[in-house]
């Protein structure tokens, strides 16, 4: 595959595998296959996806798909981070020793490579993953800010939203959003 659709085919998979990992719904046997490396990820994040359901970056792909022609893995890749750091902000006023904060802090080890990595280490490195990538933003596929209280009021109703980690409300889907169209303001697509 040429190299754009081979690094929004992966961020897909990698977005399938955390909102897998993190998911309400996750037992022992999904986050087993989560665990394993990314020469699997997307058939394993596939079959995580079936188990425990995925989260927010999903149930907004999902409706920004049937909205504009933007390719499923550039909107995982750009929603990603933003949706993971509005998880982890709920997640964190939990308390460290809250079930979605020790998997995400497991997840974090798993992504960065770091026994002792930590939540913030994670959002570290999605960030930085995707700014290595250079997806355009989603403002040059035609998303417009008058279109986000749309894509919020029906994502939040949809099956993906329902296994997020944390219960996200339309605000919170607006403000993702938000970040989403600040982050891509320097991007010279």
């Amino acid at each position: 595959m040429p190299p754009g659709l081979t690094a929004a085919t992966g961020m897909d998979a990698l977005t399938q595998l955390i909102e897998a990992f993190v998911s309400r719904r996750a037992n022992p046997l999904t986050d087993a296959l989560c665990r394993e490396g990314l020469a699997l990820a997307a058939l394993l994040s596939g079959m995580a996806l079936v188990g425990a359901g995925l989260g927010a970056v999903h149930g907004l792909v999902a409706i920004i798909g049937g909205m504009f022609d933007i390719p499923h893995g550039v909107v995982c890749a750009r929603l990603l981070s933003p949706v993971t750091e509005a998880n982890f902000r709920i997640i964190r006023q939990a308390g460290k020793k809250s079930r979605p904060m020790i998997k995400w802090n497991e997840f974090s080890c798993l992504l960065t490579g770091k026994v002792h990595a930590k939540g913030p280490d994670g959002l570290a490195w999605l960030r930085n993953l995707g700014a290595f990538f250079k997806f355009p933003p989603l403002r040059d596929f035609g998303l417009q800010g008058r279109d986000f209280r749309t894509i919020a009021a029906k994502a939040v109703q949809s099956s993906s939203i329902q296994s997020n980690p944390v219960t996200l409300s339309e605000e919170d889907l607006v403000r993702i959003l938000e970040t989403e169209q600040r982050q891509g303001k320097g991007h010279s697509g």
